[in-house]
C-alpha cells in the first residue's frame, strides 16, 4: 500500500504510541503519519468521530498517509460512501458489548425514544434510536461521569450497530412494577463499518476463536486468509518449550468462586492465590491481570509486579519479563449466554473468545513475544481448563498443579451455613428444639384441616366427592396439592388441586405437559401454598396470606446443574423433572417437584429449602437456580410442551429407596433457630427529609464508574449522620445496593461498612445540603 492511504485501527493509545515511535524512521518523509485520537479517553466522541471523517474525506497528498485510530472510534464511525482509503484492523476489535442497566426514568426515556422492531430470533427485538442520544437523554460534561447508559444510547444511534434486547427486558420496561428489574441489551458492530473502504485487513492470531470471526461468518462474511503476508510471519507456531504453566484447581474458575470462603478459615479463594502468587514471585517481575473489582494495587508487596491493562492486545514492551499470572474470571453472564445461544453460538465458543483468548493475549505480552529469547516462563493461571488451552496454543510447554490450596482448603464453605454447634450443650438444645418443632408440626396439620374444612363447607360444591370418600374428615388437607392462578399478577386464584395421592397429581403434571400453548403467559400458574384473605393484611397472596403449604418446587433457568445431576443430589427423594415453555435441547430450562408425604408451616418450609439450597450450592457456584423462588408465596407455571420441541424434558425419579419428602424427618434433621429477624424500617423513614435527600443523592451517583466503593460509604456517613442506627442503617443500604453499577459488591461491602462507621464516630453533616 505503498503511496496509497491506510487507516490503521489499533487496540490501545499505548499501543499507537509504540507502532508511531517505530515508524518515526521507517517511513519516507513524504508520508504524513498521524494520529486520530482523544484527549480524555472518549474515544467515541463526536470530536474524534468528526475529526476521523474530515480526514478520510479530504483529497489524497502525494506521498502517501497513514492515520491511526482506535478501535473504539472504528466502531462508532458514521460513514457509508465509498473511500479511497485501505484499513488495517490490528488485533480482533470487540464487536459484541452487554448491558445491565436499572430501570430508571432515563432508561424509560431512553426506551421510549427507540424505533423497536422484529428481528429473525423470536426472543430478540432490536431497538434504534432515530434522534440524538444528548436530545433524548441527560450527558454529563464529565466524560468520567458518563455510564453504560450513554454508551447505549450511542450504540443504538449507530447505523451500523445492532441493539437487541431479550424478551424479559421488553416485558420489565412494559410493566407498571418496574422498579427493582433490569434492563438486559446487547449490541454488535455489523460488517457494515468496514464497507466504505477498497480492502480491509485484520491481524489477530487465533482468528478463528474471536468473537469477531464467530459473529460476523453467522452475518454472511466470508474471511479470507493472506497466505503471502501469513508466511512473512516472524514465527508461525510458538515455541512453548520454555514455558511452564502453572494452575491452581481442577475447578473452573468463575467470579461466584473468588469470593467463596475456604472450609477452613474465612478467606476468600481469590485472596489466598493473591497471598500465594505474591510469596511465590517475591522479588522477580511478573505481570498480572485481574478482574476490574480489585484495582490495581492488588500486589502492595511485590514492587516488581506489573499490572497489565485490561485490554494489552498488542504490546510490546513488557517482552522482558519472563513471568505471567492470570486471575481474571471473564466468564460470561447466563444472559449473555442465552443470548449468545440465540444466536447460534455454543457455550464452548463463547467461553473460548472471552475467556480463553483474553488469558492468551495476556501471557503473550511477556516474553514469549520474541523468538530470540531463550530464558524460561512460568505462566500461572487459576484453573486446569485454562492451563490446557494455553498448553495447545503453545507446542512443547508443560503443566504443573500448584500446591496452594490443601483438600481441605478447597472444601468451600457452603454458603449460608456454619458450624452448627460450638458445644454439646447447644447441640442439646438444639435436639430439643427439633422434638418440639415436630410435635408443633404434627399440631399444625391438625389446625390446618380445621381450616380447609371450614373453607371447604363454605365453597361450592365441586370438592364434595373428594371429601365424601375420605375416611377422616380430619385429614382433608392430605388432599391438597396446590393452588392455582390464571396470570402470573393474579390475585385471586382459579382454585384448589385436589387430588386422591401423590401419584394422581403426578400423572396430572404429566397430562399438563403434553399442552401446547402459543405463548408462556397463556398458561396457568400454580403455588405449593394454601391462601387466605385476612382482615389485617393487605395483600391476597403474600406470605401473610398463607396457612400452610404442600410440596417442593424448583425453578431452573440454564445452569450447570442438568436435571440428572440434580435427582443424583437427593438420592432418596421422589422427583418430577420437566421442561419450561423456553426450554431448548442445548440450552435446558425445567422446573422441578418434590412430593411430601403431608402439608408443612411456612417455618418448615424455609427449613427444607434452606437444606436444598445448602446442597446445589455444594456442588455448583452456576446451578442456575432461581433463588428468589425459595419465597414461599411463589408461583410456577404448570408444565407444557416447549416452544422448540427439541428442549421437551419430563423425567420421573421414584424407584429403589426414593419416597416422598417427609417433612417431620426433616424438622428432626435440619431444624435450626432462625437468625434473629432484621428490624422493619420504621414507618416514618421514608417521610423524613433529611434521609430522603441523602438517598435521592446517592442514587444519583450509584452508577458512575470507578467510583462505587467511595460513593457507597459517603452515603452510609451521611445516614449515619442523620441518626439512623445500625439496624436500620444496614437494611437501608442492602436495598439502596440495587441501585449501583455493581449491586452484589456494594451489598457484599455492608458489613465492613457498618464496623469501618463504628470505629470513624458521627460527624457533623448536614444531610440536605446539596
Amino acid at each position: 500500500m505503498t503511496g496509497g492511504r491506510t487507516l490503521i485501527a489499533m487496540p490501545t493509545k499505548k499501543v499507537i504510541g509504540e507502532t508511531m515511535a517505530t515508524l518515526k524512521d521507517r517511513c519516507p518523509a513524504s508520508t504524513h503519519v498521524q494520529e486520530i485520537v482523544s484527549d480524555d479517553n472518549d474515544e467515541q466522541s463526536e470530536t474524534v468521530i468528526g475529526r476521523l471523517v474530515q480526514c478520510l474525506k479530504k483529497p489524497p497528498t502525494n506521498g502517501g498517509e497513514i492515520a491511526f485510530i482506535t478501535h473504539e472510534a472504528l466502531k462508532m464511525l458514521r460513514y457509508s460512501a465509498k473511500l479511497d482509503w485501505h484499513l488495517i484492523i490490528d488485533e480482533a476489535p470487540q464487536v459484541h458489548y452487554a448491558f445491565d442497566l436499572m430501570i430508571d426514568g432515563e432508561v424509560l426515556k431512553l426506551a421510549k425514544a427507540c424505533k423497536k422492531s422484529p428481528t429473525p430470533w423470536d426472543d430478540l427485538t432490536e431497538f434504534s434510536l432515530p434522534k440524538h442520544p444528548e436530545k433524548v437523554i441527560n450527558f454529563p460534561e464529565d466524560v468520567t461521569e458518563r455510564t453504560d447508559i450513554h454508551k447505549l444510547a450511542w450504540n443504538a444511534h449507530a447505523g451500523h450497530v445492532s441493539v437487541y434486547v431479550p424478551k424479559t427486558s421488553i416485558d420489565a420496561l412494559n410493566s407498571d412494577a418496574h422498579f427493582g428489574k433490569k434492563l438486559i441489551a446487547f449490541s454488535l458492530v455489523r460488517p457494515e463499518v468496514v464497507k466504505p473502504f477498497q480492502s480491509t485487513l485484520m491481524l489477530s492470531a487465533n482468528f478463528q476463536n474471536t468473537l469477531i470471526y464467530q459473529l460476523w461468518s453467522m452475518l454472511g462474511v466470508r474471511f479470507v486468509e493472506n497466505k503471502k503476508l501469513a508466511s512473512g510471519l516472524r514465527f508461525q507456531d510458538h515455541d512453548g518449550s520454555r514455558a511452564t504453566i502453572s494452575y491452581v484447581m481442577d475447578r473452573s474458575w468463575s467470579g461466584k468462586l473468588q469470593g467463596k470462603k475456604l472450609g477452613i478459615s474465612d478467606e476468600a479463594v481469590h485472596d489466598l492465590i493473591v497471598q500465594k502468587v505474591s510469596a511465590h514471585f517475591g522479588d522477580e517481575p511478573f505481570l498480572w491481570v485481574a478482574n476490574k473489582t480489585h484495582g490495581e494495587n492488588l500486589f502492595p508487596n511485590n514492587s516488581t509486579g506489573i499490572h497489565l491493562p485490561n485490554i494489552s492486545h498488542g504490546l510490546n514492551c513488557y517482552q522482558h519479563v519472563n513471568n505471567v499470572v492470570f486471575l481474571s474470571a471473564l466468564n460470561p453472564s447466563p444472559s449473555e449466554l442465552s443470548y449468545f445461544e440465540t444466536l447460534g453460538l455454543s457455550d464452548k465458543q463463547v467461553k473460548t473468545a472471552r475467556f480463553y483468548e483474553s488469558a492468551y493475549q495476556s501471557i503473550m505480552r511477556c516474553s514469549l513475544r520474541s523468538p530470540t529469547d531463550t530464558h524460561p516462563v512460568e505462566i500461572v493461571v487459576v484453573d486446569k481448563a485454562t492451563a490446557d488451552h494455553l498448553h495447545g496454543l503453545l507446542p512443547g510447554s508443560s503443566i504443573k498443579k500448584l500446591d496452594w490450596l490443601s483438600t481441605d482448603q478447597m472444601e468451600l464453605k457452603k454458603s449460608g451455613r456454619e458450624k452448627r454447634y460450638t458445644n454439646a450443650a447447644e447441640k442439646q438444645a438444639a435436639y430439643r428444639l427439633r422434638k418440639k418443632e415436630v410435635k408443633i408440626h404434627d399440631k399444625f396439620i391438625s389446625s390446618s384441616n380445621k381450616i380447609m374444612n371450614l373453607d371447604l363447607n363454605k365453597s361450592d360444591s365441586r370438592y364434595e366427592s373428594y371429601i365424601n370418600i375420605n375416611d377422616n374428615i380430619q385429614k382433608v388437607t392430605s388432599l391438597f396439592y396446590g393452588t392455582q392462578f390464571q396470570y402470573l399478577t393474579a390475585k385471586d386464584q382459579e382454585g384448589i388441586i385436589i387430588g386422591q395421592s401423590n401419584q394422581e397429581f403426578i400423572e396430572f403434571l404429566k397430562q399438563q405437559s403434553e399442552r401446547v400453548i402459543p405463548n408462556r403467559e397463556d398458561n396457568s400458574l400454580i403455588s405449593p401454598a394454601y391462601f387466605n384473605p385476612k382482615e389485617d393484611v393487605d395483600t391476597q397472596r403474600g406470605i401473610a396470606n398463607i396457612e400452610f403449604l404442600r410440596g417442593i418446587w424448583l425453578d431452573n433457568d440454564g445452569g450447570d446443574l442438568r436435571p440428572e445431576k440434580l435427582a443424583k443430589l437427593f438420592p432418596d427423594l421422589e422427583m418430577v423433572i420437566f421442561n419450561t415453555f423456553s426450554s431448548t435441547k442445548a440450552k435446558p430450562r425445567y422446573r422441578a417437584y418434590i412430593p411430601t408425604t403431608t402439608i408443612f408451616s411456612i417455618q418448615t418450609h424455609n427449613t427444607i429449602m434452606d437444606e436444598i439450597w445448602s446442597r446445589l450450592e455444594s456442588v455448583s457456584v452456576d446451578h442456575g437456580f432461581d433463588r428468589s423462588k425459595k419465597n414461599a408465596a411463589s408461583l410456577f407455571y404448570l408444565p407444557c410442551q416447549a416452544a422448540d420441541l427439541s428442549g421437551n424434558i419430563f423425567l420421573e425419579f421414584k424407584s429403589g429407596k426414593r419416597k416422598p419428602l417427609e417433612p417431620r424427618d426433616w424438622i428432626q434433621k435440619y431444624h435450626r433457630k432462625p437468625p434473629q429477624a432484621e428490624p422493619s424500617i420504621p414507618a416514618n423513614w421514608l417521610m423524613d427529609v433529611a434521609i430522603e435527600s441523602i438517598r435521592d443523592e446517592w442514587r444519583q451517583v450509584a452508577m458512575i464508574p470507578s467510583a462505587g466503593n467511595d460513593n457507597f460509604f459517603d452515603f452510609a456517613l451521611k445516614l449515619r449522620s442523620a441518626g439512623v442506627g445500625d439496624a436500620n442503617l444496614g437494611l437501608i443500604l442492602r436495598q439502596e445496593a440495587a441501585y449501583a453499577r455493581h449491586p452484589e459488591e456494594r451489598r457484599r461491602q455492608v458489613p465492613s461498612i457498618i464496623q469501618s462507621l463504628k470505629n470513624y464516630g458521627k460527624v457533623s453533616i448536614d444531610p440536605t445540603a446539596a
